[in-house]
């Protein structure tokens, strides 16, 4: 029997439209897609949810301009197929490139991936999970970039929420010698795997392992230069003292998901757990950071090197 998915139709205020977003994306929504609006100043859209459907209260948000044009139940096809073909690659951060299309989508002629300067992903889009096309994927990439521009190259990384392994992809792009991704979603380690093969020229000689799990099924004893978080941050502070305790000194943690009115929490609760923010970025509403593990701090500033480890890791 083909799975069913549940798709909601919303009209509401753009003033409004950041804020209902994050709360879908908070809620588990499985994708968003812009739909022509009827109305100057408002914004129409669809949100995908596994079923019976999201607990969001919409008579709170109704009050403020929300309204609900359809809920629909709707047999699982690659409704992506139509948006993958008029699809284009876009750019992340100053070197990558992010292609939604499968490889058989790809004309040869396209002048976007002529862009020499860029490192292309090809990450297809598909039911289970995005392209990386989401502001969060991007910010998460901008930081991975400015960490590698300190080096050194041959970091062991941890990919938290894996997803596609675009993450985990960009690392070992940029010099990471073992990048372990690991999610929940039992479908995506066979989509990251699937996506491994796609990009093996563009990781190089770095090495890609992934499960479906969570932290407690990781290795015990293996520790990590550098670990990417890109979870919403109530499903992942929780299980963050485990995750930092598999960080070596001086190692490095970016975590994205975030709204900005959540990071006074997140850099509080990473605090007590010894994480110091030593860089953000905000797109939008939505904010990224990078903290590092330090432990060693004089007059408020951290006396250890970034990145001067002599862990030795093992493979998962």
């Amino acid at each position: 029997m083909a799975a069913t998915f549940l798709r909601l139709t919303y009209r509401l205020p753009i003033a409004l439209e950041e804020e209902w977003i994050a709360a879908l994306w908070s809620a588990g929504t499985l994708g968003l897609s812009y739909l022509s609006a009827s109305e100057e100043g408002e914004v129409r859209l669809e949100a995908w949810f596994d079923l019976p459907g999201p607990d969001l209260d919409e008579a709170g948000w109704s009050d403020r301009g929300l309204n609900r044009e359809a809920r629909e139940e709707i047999e699982a096809r690659d409704w992506l197929a139509n948006w993958r073909r008029l699809s284009r690659p876009r750019p992340a951060g100053q070197r990558f490139l992010l292609d939604p299309r499968e490889p058989e989508e790809v004309s040869g002629e396209d002048p976007a991936l002529g862009e020499a300067s860029r490192i292309l992903l090809r990450l297809p889009a598909r039911n289970a999970f995005g392209a990386g096309s989401h502001e969060t994927t991007r910010l998460a990439v901008e930081l991975l970039e400015n960490r590698a521009s300190k080096g050194p190259v041959g970091a062991t990384v941890l990919d938290v929420g894996t997803g596609t392994g675009v993450l985990a992809f960009a690392a070992l792009a940029l010099g990471a010698r073992l990048a372990i991704g690991f999610d929940i979603d039992p479908v995506s380690p066979f989509q990251a795997r699937t996506n491994s093969r796609l990009n093996a020229t563009v990781v190089g000689d770095g090495k890609f392992v992934c499960f479906a799990g969570d932290a407690q099924a990781l290795r015990a004893g293996q520790n990590y230069d550098l670990i990417v978080i890109n979870v919403l941050p109530d499903r992942i502070l929780p299980t963050l003292p485990n995750l930092v305790g598999r960080l070596v000194q001086g190692g490095e943690l970016i975590f994205s998901g975030m709204v900005e009115e959540q990071v006074g929490e997140v850099v509080d609760h990473c605090a007590r757990l010894g994480l110091m923010m030593i860089e953000s970025r905000q797109e939008g509403e939505w904010v990224a950071l990078t903290l590092v593990r330090s432990g060693l701090f004089e007059d408020g500033l951290f006396e250890g090197g970034l990145f001067e480890t002599d862990s030795e890791t093992e493979t998962a």
